[in-house]
């Protein structure tokens, strides 16, 4: 009797290192499998100037009587947090520029729907036409939404100072190139107002956009199926458990 009661008693605790073992590892990858993939940040819209020809600008700047304001709309290709902007600026200026997120109405800039805003000071932003200056958002945790239209601004902060010129993209007075195929761009159209963006007029002649790319971070989350997976894992679990508890 007492050989048959320590048998018995072995087996159950194998039972029960098996089933709390077996628990654990299905758990785990449970949990795994709800882990998100390691998100990078991508070029999501692309719209960049040839790194050849002649240089083709417009300016910020102010005077007593206007504001002139310039902005590029883009159609977000991905959702996800929008991390930074890149723009094909250079600097004649000796003054901060503010680089603002706008929602849009009928396709133009809308001030009423402010949604982010940086500031570049004149180091940010060198000589050179062809390079891209950054503006990071990331610490604002924004997402945009793909199919969505936003419009980045661009404005002075002082009044009467020396402008800043934003290059227009893909555009090569040399040889024609005004849209290269290896961007990535859903849509939009670069703007200039001469009061402070009361009103907008699109550009004209050749590119009608402003060099600009959209960084995207896509903050991907488990798909319908994994969602699936990691509720009958649950439901496993719980099941293991309340057994151990009936034999216990």
């Amino acid at each position: 009797m007492i050989t048959l009661e320590n048998h018995l008693s072995t087996s159950a605790v194998k039972r029960n290192i098996l089933s709390t073992t077996m628990s654990l590892a299905f758990f785990g990858v449970v949990m795994v499998s709800a882990l998100p993939a390691v998100a990078v940040p991508v070029i999501d819209q692309s719209v960049i100037y040839p790194p050849s020809g002649g240089s083709s600008s417009y300016s910020i700047y102010e005077t007593p009587t206007n504001q002139y304001v310039l902005a590029q709309t883009f159609t977000a290709g991905i959702s996800g947090q929008l991390t930074a902007v890149n723009l094909g600026l250079f600097d004649k200026a000796i003054e901060d520029l503010t680089v603002s997120i706008l929602g849009t109405s009928g396709s133009l800039p809308d001030l009423t729907n402010p949604l982010l805003s940086g500031t570049l000071t004149p180091s940010d932003v060198d000589n050179d036409p062809f390079s891209l200056e950054t503006v990071d958002f990331s610490s604002y945790l924004f997402d945009v939404v793909a199919g969505e239209m936003y419009a980045i601004m661009l404005a002075s902060t002082t009044p009467f100072q020396q402008e800043h010129n934003w290059t227009r993209g893909s555009f090569d007075t040399f040889t024609g190139d005004d849209l290269s195929p290896a961007d990535p761009y859903a849509g939009g159209v670069g703007y200039y107002s001469n009061n402070g963006g009361s009103t907008w007029t699109p550009l004209t002649d050749f590119s009608q956009d402003f060099s600009f790319q959209t960084i995207v971070d896509p903050n991907p989350v488990p798909e319908p199926g994994s969602i699936g997976f990691i509720a009958a894992g649950l439901a496993f679990y719980r099941l293991l458990s309340s057994r151990r508890r009936v034999k216990g």
